[in-house]
């Protein structure tokens, strides 16, 4: 079990993050078709959630994405590009440009050039370590697999990963990866993920109940019942793991089928196998990766390693255990490690690296050796040459490290430990664990080492208790050497106590009690016939892997030496093995039980009569086709002297002693045959070595095609997310073109559009009345049409707009009378270019009509020699008659100088008022050129339009 865990015990540091005042951390991953589902996610995601997000896109190199103008439109949020040091802030949408990769460190980005081509990846990788539970993972559209690595990571380390449903997704590939990946059950359409987040947000990090999963006491009853089932479907035990670690997992499930109460779940659990391994598996989510925590394996590599071969002797082994490997990243780092510092020492080592998990699917993918690309970040450009191939989309481990460990499927609290280790690695393991099984796994490390080994742990992690077993190397960074002067516990004791260490624990017993009634006596019952009178058994598979043991077994099975195999036929002693190996291949021939009576061994220092039966299970289907070796112990017979056991059996009837020969004779045939099929089996893997060799050959060759084909994903994501932005685009010049006819429909000035060429490319709906324009007539030269214009020169005045890039007025007749003004711009495009003409038509018929009456007054008035001033509701002068000008001392040619402008006048009666006393006649005064004011006599006549005052004649008497 490789999750987190929120209890704070002496020695370990607390689960919950460090960043827990801050904004949720929310990634979204997306290419090909993405942008439909971001805009989609981000209509339905209000305002004021506590959570900043960030967007990762596969974008071409220097491509500016529209995502920023296209989220505008749909949220009210801030939306920023990523930059380095920028803080992060919550209701705020942060977009990675492209060719560029993020992290955060310390609440800021840290923005990178791109190394991988899994951008979405390194992000969520890197988010997840950092903030933990306060982490979300949201894959989207898009092909390829980047992000599922990182929604793996995510969820690992107890964050929520969201994937949108492949159904609805323009391309399916990214979802279905993270799907596999993350194992998921969070599957949604964009547009209902925000709802899902909102209720994790504000439940803490939980999507279960408000008041989350408290573990009263009837809830601690349901989470023994649900460690008890796990332990009866799986084998394995979780009792004394952190409870608030389980807890954590349990919410998860319990959110995946919307369920509230422990209960509910309990109730479902037990009629659900396949929830009890999806349980098993969300318990046993690892997290790790090459070279974690770089100065620990520093030290490792200058000081530990150093150390340990200071005193190597040739030939010897140098023997190491990695405890909860996970996926193998550890391992693999550990061995490269020492590589590189036998290289540096000159020094050739037999070196043996033991890799366990209780995981069987981490370990195989562990042996498999295959890493995702961005294991490039954690592992240096060097050693990736040096140790990987390059094999598509991920790095091969190399044969010569991967023939220095072995993986192997083992429950570090209940199955024998391996033994004469130099170095024992278990980083991050113990922190799950409470107290009393910590510190009983440290008793066993210190059995496993040898005088002066390594213990190297976890930086949360110490030996508390255990300080009398080991002495402090590296207090920084958690090495620990051990100590000779510890008396350790026997092998065998350690052995089975392992096996029955739930049963010995007052705790587990006080719990159990606490069950109810009915439960707890029909399964303390069941336990105690178990343990006091069912025979000590094996349960196997069918190759021999031993996958459980009951009672008490080590007269009968002990671990050999050299290579660690939870196996039978390798841990079945000599007096049996023969037995044990045709038991096995007659039950699994037959599908019936086989019984071997009376077989004597050796038990301390007596001779026991040992019965063995062989059987297949066949019920319940989860453990069909396994087989059970059960070890039945008969009378015992004392030792007399040193050759009782091997030969000498007086008393026995004759027939019985020739048997025995031939048992002994048979025997010792079947270890030689024994012999030759282990020799023979080196030879078939000598064999297979050379066919996995001429394997990797054609796998090679078959790179070229695999680089060709993600070049042209790529391409293909690409061309479907510009294809996109595109789509955008005609959606905006629909828009503007709507727009635009709506205007020139309803506009009240006829305008054209003509190009370079004169051809007709748009008119507005009133140009019709100027040109006889039908919509056919679009793309046809505009002096084709028939004008109702009294002017022939429209074509070269455009003429000569397009050459001199000028503007031409005029005021042109039609043909009915009405006038028009006209006027011819440049056409200019976005990018400044000139592509054309706009002639442009206003009706001035009606101030063509007011400005020949105004004329044909005004000749009335000079004609008449009538002195008039005309001024306005504010008494601003509009117009002085010559004859008035005259009389003011005004010449002809000072009509429109400044003095004339400046003149003054001034009504003599103080109550005249301009807007109410009107017509009216009075004295008036005026200003003189000279200066002086001079006394008139006049009438002053009003002009209205619609009860409102236009202007004031004023003629002199």
């Amino acid at each position: 079990m490789h999750s987190s865990s929120s209890d704070e015990k002496p020695g370990l540091k607390s689960e919950r993050s460090p960043l827990h005042n801050h904004p949720y951390v929310i990634a979204l991953g997306a290419s090909a078709g993405g942008l439909t589902a971001i805009e989609a996610f981000f209509k339905n995601m209000p305002e004021g959630q506590n959570a900043a997000f960030v967007l990762i896109m596969h974008m071409a190199e220097n491509h500016e994405s529209p995502i920023a103008e296209i989220l505008r439109g749909v949220t009210r949020m801030k939306i920023v590009a990523a930059e380095n040091g920028l803080t992060l802030e919550k209701d705020t949408i942060y977009y990675v440009p492209s060719n560029r990769e993020a992290k955060i460190i310390n609440g800021s980005f840290d923005i990178s050039t791109v190394r991988s081509v899994s951008p979405i990846d390194y992000f969520m990788t890197a988010v997840a370590s950092v903030y933990a539970e306060r982490a979300v993972g949201i894959i989207l559209s898009g092909a390829g697999s980047d992000g599922a690595q990182g929604s793996k990571q995510i969820r690992a380390m107890g964050g929520l990963v969201m994937v949108q449903d492949p159904e609805s997704a323009d391309h399916a590939s990214m979802p279905n990866s993270s799907i596999q990946a993350s194992e998921t059950e969070f599957v949604f359409a964009p547009r209902e993920m925000p709802r899902h987040i909102i209720k994790w947000i504000m439940n803490d990090g939980s999507s279960v109940g408000s008041e989350g999963l408290k573990l009263r006491t009837e809830s601690a009853i349901d989470l023994q019942r649900i460690i008890f089932l796990l332990k009866t479907t799986t084998g394995h035990d979780f009792t004394f793991y952190k409870k608030n670690t389980i807890k954590r997992r349990l919410e998860r499930r319990m959110a995946a089928h919307n369920l509230d109460l422990l209960s509910d779940y309990v109730r479902f659990l037990e009629t659900d196998l396949n929830e009890r391994n999806r349980l098993l598996k969300e318990l046993l989510i690892g997290v790790t990766n090459f070279f974690r925590d770089a100065e620990a394996f520093e030290a490792l590599r200058h000081e530990v390693i150093p150390h340990i071969l200071k005193d190597y002797v040739a030939g010897k082994p140098l023997r190491m255990w990695i405890a909860g490997c996970s996926t193998g990243e550890e391992a693999y780092s550990i061995a490269i490690t020492v590589l590189e510092v036998c290289k540096e020492l000159n020094i050739q080592v037999d070196l043996k690296i033991f890799a366990s998990d209780i995981d069987k699917d981490a370990i195989e993918q562990a042996r498999e050796g295959l890493f995702p690309v961005t294991i490039n970040h954690d592992v240096s450009e060097e050693r990736l040459t040096r140790y990987f191939v390059l094999r598509g989309n991920e790095f091969q481990i190399k044969k010569e490290v991967k023939d220095l460990i072995i993986f192997s499927h083992h429950d570090v609290a209940r199955d024998p430990p391996f033994s004469k280790l130099d170095l024992i690695s278990c980083r991050n393991l113990m922190i799950y664990m409470e107290p009393v099984l910590q510190q009983k796994l440290l008793r066993i490390f210190h059995y496993s080492l040898l005088p002066g080994g390594f213990l190297f742990m976890g930086n949360s992690e110490t030996i508390g208790e255990a300080a009398g077993m080991f002495t402090t190397f590296d207090k920084r960074w958690k090495f620990y050497e051990r100590k000779a002067s510890y008396v350790s516990p026997s092998r065998g004791a350690d052995f089975e106590a392992f096996r029955n260490f739930a049963q010995t624990q007052p705790e587990l017993q006080r719990t159990t009690t606490s069950m109810p009634r009915k439960m707890a006596i029909r399964e303390l019952s069941q336990d105690f016939l178990l343990t006091h009178f069912a025979p000590p058994s094996v349960v196997c598979d069918e190759l021999g892997d031993i996958l459980y043991i009951h009672g008490k077994t080590s007269n009968y099975l002990e671990p050999p030496m050299g290579e660690a195999r939870l196996n039978i036929f390798a841990m079945a002693k000599d007096d049996i093995k023969l037995e044990v190996s045709r038991g096995f291949q007659k039950a699994l021939t037959t599908e019936e039980g086989v019984r071997f009576s009376n077989i004597k061994i050796k038990a301390g220092n007596d001779i026991v009569n040992l019965d063995i039966t062989v059987r297949i299970l066949t019920r319940p289907q989860q453990i069909s086709r396994m087989v059970m070796v059960t070890f039945e112990e008969g009378m015992i017979e004392p030792i007399l002297d040193e050759n009782t056991y091997h030969v000498d059996y007086q008393g026995r009837d004759e027939h019985v002693r020739e048997i025995e020969r031939e048992l002994l004779f048979t025997r010792e045939h079947m270890q030689t045959l024994v012999e030759q099929l282990e020799t023979s089996n080196e030879e078939l893997k000598s064999i297979n070595e050379e066919l996995q060799s001429s394997n990797e050959e054609l796998q090679s060759s078959n790179e070229e095609l695999e680089t060709a084909k993600e070049e042209l994903q790529a391409v293909n994501e690409e061309l479907v997310t510009v294809n996109a932005e595109l789509h955008e685009k005609i959606e905006e010049l629909s828009t503007a073109n709507n727009d635009l006819d709506n205007f020139l429909s309803s506009s009240s000035i006829a305008t054209i559009f003509l190009d370079r060429h004169f051809l007709i490319t748009r008119y507005s709906r009133s140009t019709t009345r100027i040109f006889n324009l039908i919509p056919s007539d679009i793309g046809r030269s505009l002096g084709d049409i028939v004008s109702q214009v009294r002017y022939e020169d429209v074509l070269l005045d455009a003429e000569q707009v397009l050459e001199n890039l000028s503007t031409v007025e005029r005021m042109v007749e039609m043909k009915d009378g009405r006038w028009l003004f006209m006027r011819i711009n440049p056409y200019k495009t976005s990018d400044n270019v000139i592509d054309g003409v706009v002639i442009g038509f206003s009706d001035i018929s009606e101030q063509r009509r007011l400005e020949k009456q105004s004329s044909i007054l005004h000749k009335i008035v000079e004609l008449g020699k009538i002195p008039v001033l005309v001024f306005d509701k504010n008494e601003s002068i509009l117009y002085i008659s010559r004859m008035l000008q005259q009389m003011l001392g005004y010449s002809d040619l000072e009509t429109a100088s400044a003095q004339f402008e400046n003149s003054r006048f001034k009504i003599l009666d103080k109550s005249f008022d301009v807007k109410s006393q009107l017509p009216w006649q009075g004295r008036v005064s005026l200003e003189l050129k000279s200066g002086t004011m001079k006394e008139f006599d006049a009438n002053i006549t009003a002009v209205a339009e619609d009860s409102d005052l236009r202007c004031v004649i004023l003629k002199l008497i």
